[in-house]
């Protein structure tokens, strides 16, 4: 169905929607930081990044804007799953181009619903540029 990468590093959490995916036919990648992320777009086609904005040392909206101002990274779709809540934060990501945003604690069928609804743009837009 699609190649996703969870980028957290709460891994209890991280461990359940990869598991939760991985039911939905998704094949599901991980990694707690950007190094990992990257080394992981290197060798790997991935359809969606779902990344949490605190991580550790990183921020993940600095890791967003990288990807976005990358011509070869800033076409691959990005959800945000966080425990912030402000509205400005939530904001500037929106605004440098995530396609969904949900705050943690996350019910894990509303994430699945999310990432299948993302999922099915893509196809759909696949589908389009063949045509």
């Amino acid at each position: 169905m699609g190649k996703i990468i969870i980028v957290d590093d709460t891994m209890n959490l991280k461990n359940k929607w990869k598991k939760a995916l991985s039911r939905e036919n998704f094949k599901v990648l991980d990694a707690v930081n950007s190094k990992q992320l990257f080394s992981a777009l290197l060798t790997e086609e991935i359809d969606l990044i779902i990344i949490e904005l605190f991580l550790g040392s990183e921020h993940g909206y600095y890791i967003i804007k990288r990807l976005k101002e990358d011509p070869i990274y800033q076409t691959i779709p990005i959800m945000v799953v966080s425990a912030e809540r402000r509205r400005a934060s939530i904001q500037e990501v929106i605004d440098i181009g995530i396609v969904d945003y949900l705050i943690k604690p996350v019910d894990i069928d509303t994430l699945v619903k999310r990432v299948k609804r993302i999922m099915a743009r893509l196809d759909k837009l696949v589908k389009t540029a063949i045509v």
